[in-house]
Parts: C-alpha cells; structure tokens; sequence
C-alpha cells in the first residue's frame, strides 16, 4: 500500500565493531537504499550508469544514526495500489492515483508496461505526517505551494524512473 501504515515497518542493522548497538533513527530509509549503502561501506563511488533512487545509509549506520537527515525523496509506485504512487519528502508524503485504467491485480502482466511509462497522475493529495500519521487530513488545497513543488519533483523523479526502466515486454 502506499499509505504510510502500509510502507511503515522497522529496519535493523547490526554488524559487531562497526555499527553502534542500541542507535534509533526516526529517518525514512528504504531497500532502494541499500545498494548505494553498500556502495558507500565498501568505497565504491557510482559515477555513470542509471541515476540510483537510494540514498547511501552508512553515515547513520557507521555514525550517530539520530543525527542523519535523508537527502533526497523516497519514492514509490506500486500498480496494484490506490493511490498508484507516493513520494514522502521530509515529514510530507504526496500520493496520486493513475489516469489510466490498470489491474490492481498481484501478477504483473508486462504488456502494462507501455501504458505505465505513458501515463499520469491525478487526484494528487498531500498529508503532513507528523501532525497527521494517519494521513487523514488532505493538505492540497490549502498548501498550494507544498502541491506545485511536491508534484513537480515526484514527476521528475517518475520521469528518471520511467526512463531508466526497462521495456521487458519487446524482448
């Protein structure tokens, strides 16, 4: 689901020597993280190829994890879900249903493919979690600004992710 209830489970880490027992970060992270947190452990900078979604983690796992901020949105599109896509930046989460018809059904039929790239969004709606974990108050219309900034950068961020993804469906 791409409401927070849905995406909202806990995350450990533990590597003896390392990583600092008993740390608790209140940050968002994600597996789309951990591949550039691997990266970063091991010194292994990415300079070219697909841009990566995630965030490198080993400050927080190797420093003061309460002291680590995300740098840049997490990002979700799950076609079986309604709303269709999400995007938290800092304590707001910015969701949107599809503007196209597509199943909501648990396989994946790549024939799908071509009208996922293609397609938009609509009824988008912001939610302040902090104030709001339930995401019960729609904040859109009243932050007019909060709307136009998060909606630009969550089409910008589909845009890279549509971009890079692959067309399996012409194999």
């Amino acid at each position: 689901m791409n409401w927070e209830g849905g995406l909202r489970v806990p995350g450990i880490f533990s590597w003896p020597g390392k990583i600092q027992p008993d740390q608790v970060c209140h940050e968002p992270a994600g597996v789309v993280d951990l591949l550039p947190t691997l990266c970063g452990l091991i010194g292994i900078e990415s300079t070219q190829g697909p841009e990566m979604d995630g965030v490198d983690l080993s400050n927080a796992l190797l420093g003061d994890a309460s002291r680590w901020r995300r740098e840049k949105p997490m990002f979700w599109h799950l076609q079986k879900s309604r709303p269709i896509v999400a995007m938290r930046q800092g304590q707001f989460v910015i969701v949107a249903d599809p503007d196209y018809e597509l199943s909501t059904s648990n396989m994946f039929d790549e024939r799908w493919i071509p009208e996922i790239k293609k397609g938009g969004y609509k009824n988008f709606r912001i939610y302040d979690l902090h104030a709001d974990p339930k995401q019960t108050t729609d904040l859109a219309e009243s932050r007019g600004n909060l709307l136009r900034d998060m909606k630009k950068t969550l089409l910008e961020i589909n845009q890279s992710v549509m971009r890079d993804g692959e067309d399996w469906h012409l194999r």
